[in-house]
């Protein structure tokens, strides 16, 4: 299993190496792009003829598509499976949490298509913070699961600290003058 791990690594560190590349090379070959977004496509279109570069366009939207839809049912199952049913409602039968299954996806299928049309920042600016939030995840977990002396406490310190970076990290981004108050500094040291 640690032979996959450091494998899969090396090859995620690889292929992102080699898109990271692209975007820089665009910025460089293609003058006067609107939105960053925008560089990988117009590299397709300028370097393969109109047929191939839309198989690869489309290869890129299938991609984020399926992405999206296993998170999308990650999302749900762990919401009424972890959060509703072993917590909220112990008692919960399969057709209750079928049906709050339901409503869970349509909600967070309506968050993820606002994400979508409003745009709140590039593709590069989301992934950012969604790397980051998950990035918080990693210590607890590997400690959770290989530290010998890992609690409750340890635990709930953790998600205190994710809950924390979420507020903190959205409220600035919509009430930017928040992030000059002693309050925000507070958060930041946490």
């Amino acid at each position: 299993m640690f032979k996959a791990i450091l494998l899969g690594t090396a090859g995620m560190f690889f292929s992102a190496t080699l898109i990271e590349w692209a975007g820089v090379n665009g910025i460089a070959s293609i003058q006067n792009i609107e939105k960053a977004d925008q560089i990988i496509p117009m590299i397709l279109q300028r370097g393969l003829n109109p047929f191939l570069a839309s198989i690869f366009i489309a290869g890129i939207v299938a991609a984020g598509m399926s992405t999206i839809d296993g998170i999308l049912v990650t999302t749900t199952g762990a919401v009424t499976r972890d959060i509703y049913q072993k917590i909220i409602n112990k008692d919960a039968t399969d057709e209750a949490v079928m049906k709050l299954s339901k409503v869970v996806t349509v909600i967070i299928g309506i968050i993820v298509i606002c994400f979508g049309v409003f745009q709140p920042g590039s593709i590069f600016e989301i992934n950012l913070f969604a790397f980051s939030g998950m990035a918080i995840f990693v210590v607890p977990i590997l400690f959770g699961i290989y530290w010998k002396k890992a609690t409750a406490k340890t635990e709930t310190n953790s998600w205190k600290r994710l809950c924390a970076f979420i507020w903190a990290t959205s409220a600035r981004r919509i009430l930017p003058s928040i992030s000059r108050t002693r309050w925000w500094r507070r958060c930041a040291e946490l």
